[in-house]
């Protein structure tokens, strides 16, 4: 009876002793795989900002790329801005003020003696008037395509005859005139294309000669202008003109015919 008691009491102590191995076992297991969750946890999350540092960096390196890109640009901006004059479209105030201009005109010039005994005369298929004006212009605040000018002008010269070279002839003309100018600014430049009109008030002499007579013609009346300009860099202008002098026809001592005056110009505007 004792012995089966002692075996009794061993086997419960054994059962004990088995079950708390068995808890210390699960509570070991439990623990390594709460370790495994949680290291793989924190892979996951070192993992995660491997990622997001892995995208801010390329984010920046592209704004980098952006930023050195635009400060280039500028800088190579404003080194043409160095470079290049600034271009103020549309500006008046380039266009104002006093001018100088030089310039020729050509008209055809035939003559005849009234006299019966010398019925020669002279032909000129290209008379040459050198000269040029000196005036001011201005142009309007409300409308810039708009201006005007007052200025004095003078040419002159001399020629003979294509015949006859002891025929000579020497003329002048001087008038004071006023001008309505039209311009239109190409876009983004200080380029003008426009066209003028106008009337004046001038002096015109002929004067001709030869072994036989000496002939004069003094002509005093309005002067018409009209033609085409291209102004570039606001202050340089070329003009194509066509100019009507005080007189194209006479019949008096002698007889006198001509054209109107074309020609070119070179202005400066200071």
């Amino acid at each position: 009876m004792k012995k089966l008691c002692l075996v009794a009491l061993v086997g419960v102590f054994v059962s004990i002793g088995f079950a708390e191995s068995l808890d210390e076992r699960k509570a070991q297991l439990e623990r390594q795989i709460q370790e495994l969750e949680e290291q793989n946890a924190k892979e996951a999350q070192i993992k995660e900002l491997e990622e997001k540092l892995n995208k801010l960096q390329q984010t920046t390196a592209k704004q980098s790329q952006q930023t050195n890109k635009s400060t280039q640009n500028l800088q190579t901006q404003q080194a043409q801005r160095l470079q290049t004059p600034q271009i103020q479209p549309d500006s008046k105030i380039e266009r104002d003020g006093a001018f100088l201009a030089i310039g020729l005109n050509m008209t055809e010039i035939n003559t005849l003696a009234s006299n019966s005994l010398f019925l020669d005369g002279l032909k000129i298929p290209s008379a040459i008037f050198f000269g040029g004006r000196l005036g001011y212009q201005i142009f309007s605040d409300i409308t810039p395509a708009l201006g005007m000018r007052v200025y004095l002008d003078g040419y002159t010269g001399k020629a003979k005859n294509e015949n006859n070279s002891e025929i000579k002839a020497s003329y002048y003309l001087v008038s004071g005139n006023f001008d309505l100018l039209l311009e239109a600014n190409l876009p983004n430049t200080n380029f003008y294309f426009g066209i003028f009109v106008g009337l004046g008030y001038g002096i015109y002499s002929y004067k001709e000669t030869n072994v036989y007579f000496n002939k004069s013609l003094l002509a005093k009346g309005l002067v018409g202008n009209m033609g085409a300009a291209l102004t570039f860099g606001g202050k340089h202008r070329l003009e194509f003109s066509y100019k009507i002098p005080p007189v194209t026809e006479h019949d008096g001592e002698f007889s006198y015919k001509s054209s109107s005056l074309v020609g070119i110009t070179y202005q400066r505007t200071f």
